[in-house]
């Protein structure tokens, strides 16, 4: 008896695995990658329009949920950039010192939110903390318009 526990046990643990590795790759396949890059100008500034999902204050980051694909960081420690289609978002990190709008206004990091429709300009830059360098996107520039805006 406890040895038809233990391959139960382990088929049950192979089946939900095998799930698993199913609707990973079969998610991974939608988000094909459809160009990559090696030889980038990283100085270049990059653009993205979109809704802003989610403002992370902690950590400086504005999550951007793009209307077009946009290109950024292929995974950590990789100096590839890849065109990322539209259902992925954008995550860019935001110093204090860049300019800012909303509606058409001058803003601060504190005025952006989560449902307002952005520009975001950006730049490639490494960022050597932790274990691995880490190429990310880095904004210049937030336009923001709130959606409550009538303009």
């Amino acid at each position: 008896l406890e040895l038809l526990r233990r391959k139960m046990k382990l088929w049950r643990t192979g089946l939900v695995f095998g799930a698993i590795l199913f609707l990973s790759c079969s998610v991974f396949a939608q988000y094909r990658l459809t160009k990559i890059k090696t030889d980038h100008d990283f100085n270049r500034i990059q653009s993205a329009t979109g809704v802003i999902t989610f403002v992370d204050r902690r950590n400086s980051r504005v999550f951007l949920q793009p209307s077009a694909p946009f290109w950024g960081p292929l995974q950590v420690g990789s100096d590839a950039v890849v065109l990322w289609p539209s259902q992925v978002q954008l995550s860019v990190w935001v110093a204090a010192t860049i300019a800012f709008t909303v509606d058409g206004r001058r803003a601060r990091f504190d005025d952006l939110a989560a449902g307002q429709t952005a520009t975001i300009q950006y730049i490639f830059q490494f960022y050597a903390g932790g274990r691995l360098a880490e190429l990310g996107c880095y904004a210049q520039r937030i336009d923001a318009r709130d959606a409550a805006s009538k303009r």
